[in-house]
């Protein structure tokens, strides 16, 4: 039962707070490093390892428990990161595979037909 006399509702209430203060801190962080990331990295797994290692330091300062895989085999391919239920797919930074602000680019558009297609094998496993 929540209520102001209940201490569980109270520890609940500062975690959330607490929660929602680690993502306030960490979003614009993450995104800088992404950028910056995108910019310097020569390769996919570059790009993985960096983003990765953000998160990682975000998963931590959240206190979250999360299994973290790479490389997750799906029916149709593999999932290059997973993050509990989260999804990621990343994207060679360089050519014309690239992820851009265009959601009409090739890289961009490829990116959300692989993701569309891993949903697709996460739901019929």
């Amino acid at each position: 039962m929540r209520g102001a006399g209940n201490p569980a509702a109270a520890v609940e209430t500062a975690a959330m707070q607490n929660l929602e203060h680690v993502i306030h801190d960490y979003a614009t962080t993450i995104a800088d490093r992404m950028k910056t990331t995108a910019g310097s990295a020569s390769t996919e797994e570059d790009v993985r390892q960096a983003v990765n290692a953000s998160l990682n330091e975000f998963v931590k300062a959240a206190g979250l428990k999360l299994q973290v895989r790479n490389e997750v085999p799906v029916l149709k391919g593999r999932v290059d990161s997973k993050y509990g239920g989260v999804i990621i797919e990343y994207k060679n930074p360089r050519g014309s595979g690239r992820i851009t602000e265009d959601p009409s680019a090739p890289g961009t558009r490829a990116v959300v037909k692989r993701l569309a297609e891993r949903f697709r094998g996460f739901h019929q496993a």
